[in-house]
């Protein structure tokens, strides 16, 4: 569980041309959100829960 801990979606920064869905990179290993290390967890357990607005 440690390991899907330190793969969480975070403001990659930067431009866009879209405020209200700014681009998101995992935290830990930089890839487009969602990673592939998150995809694969969520494969294995089923979907996510929802993100709050502030995430």
């Amino acid at each position: 569980m440690r390991l899907l801990d330190l793969h969480q979606p975070r403001d990659a920064g930067g431009i866009t041309s879209d405020h209200a869905h700014p681009i998101l990179r995992c935290r830990s290993c930089m890839w487009r959100w969602p990673c592939p290390t998150f995809r694969a967890f969520s494969d294995s357990f089923g979907p996510a829960p929802a993100l709050p607005e502030s995430a």
